[in-house]
């Protein structure tokens, strides 16, 4: 009588895990850079930041 509610409970878990992992690789916010003076391609600062926050870059200098 106790195997159907561990499965189900087994099976609840499972299910969450993959829902939870689907969503921890979308990246949340998106940067967009336009007309600064660091915007050129040879400057990786805007890349680097939007990689430690987490975010898109779309660096329009790049293209």
């Amino acid at each position: 009588m106790k195997r159907i509610p561990v499965f189900t409970v087994l099976l609840a878990f499972c299910i969450l895990t993959l829902s939870a992992q689907d969503n921890a690789s979308k990246k949340s916010y998106t940067f967009l850079l336009t007309g600064a003076s660091f915007a050129s391609p040879n400057n990786g600062w805007f890349e680097i930041g939007c990689e430690l926050s987490d975010a898109n870059p779309l660096n329009r200098a790049i293209g």
